[in-house]
């Protein structure tokens, strides 16, 4: 699994699933959503947003590993950061 913050989706998280070829989001107009995702060549990954239904443009994009896998650079100009730690360790820690 890898953790992504996607900071122009109000910060949200995003989980990719590399086994299943999954992401994971949520959004506040949708508040689960997962979409499939192809490795197109070394550092590349096609995603299919078909099926979110909050997203607005193109259904398909391309997203490229920058920054030594840091930086999941998207062809819209979106940039996620990567987490290196699970957030599950802290969120199981922390009482509401």
């Amino acid at each position: 699994m890898e953790y992504w913050y996607d900071p122009n989706h109000t910060g949200a998280l995003r989980i990719i699933d590399v086994k299943r070829k999954l992401i994971f989001g949520s959004d506040p107009n949708e508040p689960y959503w997962d979409v499939s995702y192809e490795k197109i060549q070394k550092g590349k990954i096609l995603v299919n947003f078909e099926n979110k239904n909050t997203h607005h443009g193109k259904k398909l994009l391309i997203a490229n590993y920058e920054d030594r896998n840091m930086t999941l650079h998207w062809e819209d100009g979106n940039k996620w950061r990567r987490m290196k730690q699970d957030p599950r360790i802290l969120l199981s820690v922390v009482k509401h």
